[in-house]
């Protein structure tokens, strides 16, 4: 009877033991973090081929018409051809629809708080859901799947045209030098800081950008598919380039926005970091698939012929003032990038 009360003692302090060793593994902000993140992790087996496909189709378009993003810094305003190839992105609805993109970069804004919010709520309540409810996790796993794939460029766009102004500097009738704020693109409206609509689009956007950042690259990181038979088009064993993809992809977007004034920073970014992700790619080989490293592959070599094409394109346009060149080594750029493919 000795033994055994030894024995219960003893088996009871190993658990105690156990169980502190695991705390002291795992912080608090781990355990939060496991527990927002839990109801994403169980993913579909044998997903649709064609949903994925179709999410990979709509971000490659985007990521194809973001190549020809382009500020002619002589009148401060797209291009011709960016103006309208680059609605596709987004990047250039505000330059077309003037101020009340304002309004619709909000929009943007609160997508992915409610997205957030929503997989916070999920989250909380995810014991009583998935015994009563489980379409509601399978739901919130596609809107965030959508979001993250298709939603992410643009929104990046939207959120970027609230604090896209240049700066004029002009000279008062007295001598002095005064500073006027224009919305860029468009040279006729000025910024007005003063606009409480305004102040609150520019802070939000901001905020955001840094929050869909590290919300993107979170999710991208640890929830994937990693069933290897049955994990569809896109099945990993590894979210660690997707979480790169998503940091690389967030440095373009704002690199093609941002650098309209340093064309040779621009190309060298843009062209590189397509190159880098090829690299990467062929290096890896980080899906379980040959046509989803493929289908990986083909839009940054696109993404990147034309980048360098029409970055010297650019150059000889400016030399002869001509769109011909531009033209030109943008074709350039296709046969490059089809030669390149059936190679």
């Amino acid at each position: 009877m000795a033994s055994k009360t030894h024995l219960n003692a003893n088996s009871g302090k190993n658990r105690q033991t156990s169980s502190s060793s695991a705390n002291e593994r795992y912080s608090k902000a781990d355990e939060i973090l496991f527990s927002i993140l839990f109801p994403l992790y169980s993913q579909k087996k044998n997903p649709n081929d064609a949903y994925d496909f179709i999410l990979w189709l709509i971000g490659c378009i985007q990521l194809f018409t973001l190549a020809f993003f382009r500020i002619d810094m002589s009148i401060y305003a797209p291009s011709q051809i960016s103006k309208f190839i680059n609605l596709v992105d987004l990047s250039s609805l505000a330059y077309v629809v003037g101020k009340s993109s304002i309004y619709i970069s909000i929009a943007f804004c609160l997508i992915p708080i409610i997205v957030i919010s929503m997989e916070l709520i999920i989250a909380s309540l995810h014991r009583n859901i998935i015994t009563s409810q489980p379409w509601i996790i399978r739901m919130m796993q596609t809107i965030i799947d959508i979001y993250l794939r298709v939603l992410f460029i643009p929104s990046l766009n939207m959120m970027i045209s609230t604090f896209d102004y240049f700066v004029v500097h002009e000279i008062a009738p007295d001598g002095s030098q005064v500073d006027r704020i224009f919305w860029l693109g468009l040279i006729n409206i000025r910024c007005l800081y003063e606009n409480a609509i305004v102040i609150v689009s520019v802070v939000l956007s901001i905020f955001l950008l840094f929050v869909i950042l590290f919300y993107n690259t979170t999710i991208q990181l640890f929830i994937f598919n990693h069933n290897q038979k049955n994990g569809g088009l896109f099945g990993c064993s590894s979210g660690w380039f997707k979480g790169l993809h998503t940091l690389l992809l967030f440095g373009i977007v704002f690199c093609m926005r941002e650098l309209i004034d340093l064309p040779f920073y621009r190309g060298i970014i843009s062209v590189g970091t397509s190159g880098f992700i090829i690299v990467i790619v062929l290096l890896k080989q980080p899906f379980y698939k040959f046509i989803s490293n493929y289908l990986t592959i083909l839009p940054w070599s696109l993404f990147g012929a034309i980048r360098l094409c029409a970055e010297i394109g650019y150059q000889f346009e400016e030399a002869l003032n001509s769109i011909t060149p531009q033209i030109f080594f943008l074709i350039l750029g296709f046969i490059e990038k089809e030669m390149a493919s059936n190679i």
